[in-house]
């Protein structure tokens, strides 16, 4: 086993300082899309974690249903609220008239809702254009979506379930069959 010592040289190495001379937006904007009428908490706390690991402006883009509580909990917080209490074609593109200009990473699927898988492709496609990094969670985890991703390097987070809904397989109940279905 390695054992790997955290100093402070290795943070300084690993964590660049910030600049004397940034503004709010030069050290990360990210983007949180999910939610749904009865799930608030996975969004919100992707947020709060972004906002923890430094991003200077976190956006998060749930349900109207359920942005005052956001809203509510952390006044850092830039939430933009969906017409829907699913993502449909309509809230996407309400919600890329309130994008800003450069999203660096966005989150989605967390808690979410999705009516059409269009609208989720149409999302990506977006946010592709912006060159943002991309990470999809839960319920944006459908088979569908794989062609919109698979030329990108795009991190998927599926639990057991997911993945066999996702690439149609089960990949195993222990660790050493999960790693060598994917490897595979």
């Amino acid at each position: 086993m390695t054992v790997l010592t955290i100093s402070n040289n290795l943070i300084a190495k690993l964590i660049p300082a910030r600049s004397s001379q940034s503004k709010k937006g030069d050290n990360g904007v990210v983007l949180v899309v999910g939610g749904s009428r009865i799930y608030h908490g996975a969004p919100l706390l992707a947020s709060l974690a972004a906002m923890r690991s430094g991003a200077d402006l976190v956006y998060v883009a749930v349900p109207k249903s359920i942005s005052i509580a956001l809203r509510s909990y952390s006044p850092s917080l830039i939430v933009l609220p969906l017409p829907d209490d699913r993502l449909t074609v309509g809230s996407v593109n309400r919600l890329k008239a309130m994008l800003p200009k450069n999203v660096d990473a966005a989150a989605i699927g967390m808690g979410l809702s999705i009516a059409k898988v269009t609208a989720l492709t149409n999302l990506i496609g977006e946010l592709e254009v912006m060159n943002s990094k991309i990470l999809l969670d839960a319920s944006a985890l459908v088979p569908d979506v794989l062609p919109s991703v698979s030329k990108r390097q795009v991190v998927l987070t599926p639990h057991a379930g997911e993945f066999e809904r996702v690439f149609g397989y089960n990949a195993g109940k222990s660790e050493k069959e999960k790693i060598d279905s994917v490897n595979n």
